[in-house]
């Protein structure tokens, strides 16, 4: 699933259904995938209690894939890396214990996307102020 797959139609409010959070949690981490045994068992889901939402579950896959995603890839220069999804309190928290980012690079955190520091992908990462 790329993010090409999401934009390429304009979300329908319309066509939004009713979605368990933990389900969908749990759809992604079992699709995602993984380039190792050892990638996948880096990432763990914890639900305290699980609640509906209205919205697209595409993009909402999409959301979760890219976090994983951008959680692991530092996997094998910091493999200590740990991701955890956890849901309840009506939301969903996807923390990770990676390097972060550096400061230079919040402020510029909801500009359009591009990468930094990494190689390959589409550059439809988190955002920078640099391009």
């Amino acid at each position: 699933m790329t993010l090409d797959e999401v934009s390429a139609r304009p979300i329908d409010a319309s066509a939004f259904r009713y979605l368990s959070a933990a389900e969908v949690v749990q759809q992604a981490v079992e699709e995602y995938s993984y380039d190792s045994d050892t990638a996948r068992d880096k990432v763990s889901v914890s639900v305290t209690d699980d609640f509906t939402f209205k919205g697209d579950e595409t993009a909402y896959l999409f959301v979760l894939f890219n976090l994983i995603k951008n959680a692991l890839y530092y996997l094998a220069p910091y493999p200590q890396t740990r991701v955890t999804i956890t849901v309840g309190a009506q939301q969903v928290r996807v923390r990770d214990n990676g390097p972060g980012m550096s400061a230079d690079v919040l402020h510029g955190l909801f500009e359009p996307f591009r990468s930094v520091g990494k190689s390959g992908g589409t550059g439809r990462g988190w955002p920078t102020a640099s391009a």
